[in-house]
This record gives structure tokens, sequence and C-alpha cells, in this order.
């Protein structure tokens, strides 16, 4: 029943998915320490870069960037922010080919699903927080600004761009996807 991120045992699926869509299986690829994703550095574990690799290598230390790579130029082809009709999204078809995100069937009561997030899914989150979103947005945190009022604009601003466009699928989500983070939830028995 349990559902958590799968972190980097998540990147076989995302391998596959890569390779499916046309990067090579015994292609090198770069594994510099950060990857810039539209306007923001997404780092390796430590920011270390680990140079030129193959794929089977890119699992064994584990390097984001490579991934984070795929999955923001997947993004784009798809039509970044203004998707295309249709979009491939590669690595979510991969992971729910895989069995992520739907129940295995296993004879046992009350299995979990996991969350494979697509956009629909971020529309239908959107919609379910946005009244809450835009009221933080408009009254802000005035109990946490009595003593941290840095962190009280951060989340106003952060609720402020919830309320506004917390519906559109972003290169963040792409990247944080392909590594098994950000929403995606996995149950035990699936990973």
């Amino acid at each position: 029943q349990g559902q958590f991120p799968p972190a980097s045992t998540f990147k076989v699926s995302s391998v596959a998915a890569a390779v499916r869509d046309g990067y090579g299986l015994n292609g090198i690829y770069p594994c510099p320490g950060s990857f810039n994703v539209g306007s923001r550095a997404f780092r390796n574990f430590e920011g270390q870069g680990h140079g030129p690799m193959n794929l089977h290598r890119a699992l064994v230390v584990s390097c984001d960037t490579i991934f984070y790579k795929f999955a923001y130029e997947q993004w784009l082809r798809d039509g970044g922010t203004k998707p295309r009709a249709n979009p491939k999204d590669p690595m979510v078809a991969m992971a729910r080919d895989f069995g992520f995100g739907s129940r295995t069937g296993i004879d046992l009561p009350d299995e979990s699903g996991g969350r494979i997030p697509d956009r629909d899914w971020k529309k239908d989150y959107w919609a379910a927080t946005r009244e809450a979103n835009c009221k933080g947005a408009k009254r802000g945190y005035p109990e946490i600004a009595k003593t941290d009022p840095g962190r009280a604009a951060y989340l106003k601003a952060v609720a402020n761009e919830n309320c506004l466009e917390g519906h559109v699928w972003r290169a963040g989500d792409a990247a944080n996807f392909s590594i098994g983070q950000g929403d995606v939830l996995v149950t035990p028995l699936q990973l």
C-alpha cells in the first residue's frame, strides 16, 4: 500500500524510454555536474560530473544530468509549455508500459496504484488545489512572516504561480520525472 518516490531506481524506465525515443543504446553521453533545464541548473548528487559515458555507466554512477537532458529535449520536442496535439511524453508512456501507476493485481487487499503524473494529472491537481493557492497568493502567510519574512514572501510567490499557472507541465516536471522524483509515486511491489 505504500507509495514512495522511487528516485534513481526509476532510471531503468527512463533509459528504456530514451532508447525507444531514438537515443542510441550504445551512445556516449556527457555527464556534467549540472545541466540547465531552461534557466535553472539541475545538478547531479553533490554537483559531481563524471565525464562521457554510455547508458550502462549512467545507471551505475546514477548520472542525473544525462536523464535531465533526455527529459528536457523530449519535453521541448513535445512543444514545451504549449504542447502539440497528442504529445508523445516518452518517459510517461514507458513508465506506464512498465506497469507503474497501475495496480499489479496481486491477490492482496487494498493495493495502491502509485502515481505516474502527466499533463492531465497536473491539470486535475491544479483544479483541486487552485483555490487554496489563490487564497495564499492573495492573503500571504502573515503567521510565517512574523518570524521569517523571506520564507513568507517565497511561499506567497509560489502560491501565486500555482494559482495562475499550476496546470502547466513544465520542463522541471519532466526533468524530475526522469529521475523518479517530483510527483512520481510507486509501490515497492511495482518497483
